[in-house]
């Protein structure tokens, strides 16, 4: 759809800059914990300098994205711990019931036996996302740390957790990595994530059939909450875009983010980014302590001196990816 001038009007009679700008104030101070104030948020805002729109529209829009972000707080991960929890805990209780041996030995009981029977591990290395989640998925589901250690190399649950698999590449290949590494073997194979998406499951599904062609068991996936093609900021079933009145705005503001996120990311190293996130993500989510790569750039980046209201924290793969930032301590 072409972008004309009453399209451009239509926007700026609906996007309210200022009434926008204290919403998303309130939003961070009431539901986010105070995670940026007005100084950050204005730093974010000078990045849209009008090379698009004009700085009032190009603001009102990005202050309207941003208060469609949904931004996870620690008490609202913990609660998505506790949500995979008892999904994959319902799964296990479910086949106990059918087994002779155990149907009949009382719930507390074959919570017991599922405990003694299952390794938790991150999905994923130790600095990385699953072993962060791990701490809190151990706390709110009062699990002892016995769980999360091996003391054998045959487990009737292997249980690899992580935070999101959105597109799912990286995910996906842990499994078989963590299996290979470790010498470790299981009768079932659960990949718990608290975030997920039709990508995220078809590459795990992909590394089932992998497993499966060597003889190994499939990998079962649980997840808390799954985002489908309406968590995507310019699907055609876009929740944002879902009414009339903001339906007639979606190729002004993709045109936009488009643009900016282009700018966002230049000099940005890693493989698979585009403006609109890693793969073509979309989303528009991030956690207390890091910003998903799939969620717009815009949002997270902070290359080619833009500045960031949801910073994301890359991994670093190799030594000489952080020496630079430490050389001012030593002159």
């Amino acid at each position: 759809m072409v972008i004309d001038e009453a399209m451009i009007r239509y926007a700026e009679e609906r996007l309210d800059r200022k009434r926008l700008r204290k919403l998303v104030l309130d939003t961070a101070e009431l539901a986010w914990k105070r995670e940026f104030g007005e100084k950050k948020l204005e730093e974010w805002l000078d990045n849209f300098t009008g090379k698009l729109f004009s700085v009032n529209l190009e603001q009102s829009i990005a202050l309207w994205l941003l208060l469609n972000f949904t931004f996870y707080t620690q008490d609202e991960m913990r609660e998505l711990c506790r949500t995979a929890h008892n999904r994959f805990l319902h799964l296990k209780l479910e086949e106990y019931s059918c087994k002779p041996s155990l149907c009949n030995i009382g719930v507390a009981n074959q919570v017991t036996c599922i405990y003694q029977n299952t390794l938790f591990a991150p999905l994923g290395d130790p600095s990385e996302s699953g072993a962060n989640i791990l701490v809190y998925y151990r706390q709110v589901n009062d699990l002892p740390k016995e769980v999360f250690e091996t003391h054998k190399s045959h487990y009737e649950n292997l249980v690899l957790i992580d935070d999101v698999s959105l597109s799912g590449g990286q995910s996906s290949s842990y499994v078989f990595g963590y299996m290979h590494t470790h010498k470790i073997m299981a009768d079932n194979i659960f990949a718990l994530t608290l975030f997920s998406s039709n990508e995220g499951i078809q590459k795990f599904n992909d590394m089932s059939n992998i497993l499966s062609e060597k003889g190994m068991p499939r990998i079962q996936h649980i997840c808390s909450i799954f985002l489908d093609d309406r968590c995507k900021c310019f699907s055609s079933v876009s929740d944002m875009f879902s009414h009339k009145e903001t339906a007639v705005i979606q190729p002004l503001v993709r045109a936009f983010c488009e643009h900016y996120g282009n700018v966002a990311i230049q000099g940005y190293l890693q493989e698979g980014i585009t403006p609109l996130g890693h793969n073509d993500g979309q989303f528009l989510l991030g956690f207390f302590y890091n910003t998903p790569n799939n969620s717009l750039p815009i949002f997270w980046s902070d290359t080619n001196g833009w500045k960031p209201i949801l910073k994301r924290y890359d991994k670093k793969y190799e030594l000489g990816d952080t020496g630079g930032r430490y050389e001012s301590v030593y002159i």
